[in-house]
C-alpha cells in the first residue's frame, strides 16, 4: 500500500476534482495497485474522471461498457466515451471503434468506418508494434472491401482529420 500521507494527497486532489488524480485512483482501485483492489471504487473514479474530458478514462469506460466489465453492458455507452476520446485523437479508442465496426459488435457491421477508424489509429498510434498490428487489422478488413469502398474510408478519414484539428 502506499504510504498513507502521498494517498493522502492524492485522495484530497481527486475529490477536489483533479482529474489526473481521480484517473488516478481509478487505476489503483481497479488494478489493486498500491491499495486493496475494489473494482467498483476504480469505476466510481473513472466515471469523475470522465466527465471532465480525462482522455484515457474515457477510452477505459468505453471498453468497460463493450465488454461489460465491473459494469453492466452497454454498446450506447461504450460508444458515447469511445467516441469522446477520439475526439481527442486517442489511438487506442480509434482503434476500438474500428473494431466495434468490424465485428459489429454494439454498431451495425461497416467496414468503410472500421477501415477509417483503423487509418486514423495508425497515424496515431506511436508504439511501432501497436501500429504494425493496426496496420494488420485494417489489412484483414481491407480484404472484405471494393475499390469504391476503400476509397470512400480514405476520404472520410482524412476529412476527419481535416475537421478534427489536434492541438
Amino acid at each position: 500500500m502506499e504510504d498513507e500521507f502521498t494517498w493522502r494527497l492524492k485522495l484530497k486532489s481527486a475529490e477536489a476534482g483533479d482529474s489526473n488524480a481521480q484517473f488516478e485512483l481509478a487505476t489503483m482501485y481497479y488494478s489493486g495497485i498500491g491499495v486493496i483492489q475494489d473494482c467498483t471504487k476504480g469505476i466510481h473514479w473513472f466515471t469523475e474522471s470522465v466527465e471532465q474530458g480525462h482522455v484515457d478514462a474515457q477510452q477505459f469506460l468505453g471498453m468497460a461498457f463493450a465488454i461489460g466489465q465491473d459494469v453492466t453492458r452497454d454498446y450506447e455507452q461504450s460508444l458515447y466515451w469511445l467516441s469522446k476520446s477520439t475526439e481527442q485523437w486517442h489511438g487506442k479508442a480509434q482503434n476500438n471503434l474500428g473494431l466495434m465496426y468490424a465485428t459489429g459488435k454494439g454498431v451495425m457491421k461497416d467496414y468503410v468506418q472500421a477501415y477509417k477508424w483503423w487509418s486514423l489509429a495508425i497515424a496515431t498510434e506511436q508504439s511501432l508494434l501497436d501500429r504494425e498490428q493496426l496496420i494488420k487489422n485494417r489489412s484483414n478488413v481491407e480484404e472484405k472491401m471494393t475499390k469504391e469502398q476503400i476509397a470512400e474510408a480514405q476520404r472520410l478519414a482524412i476529412k476527419w482529420t481535416e475537421t478534427h484539428q489536434k492541438y
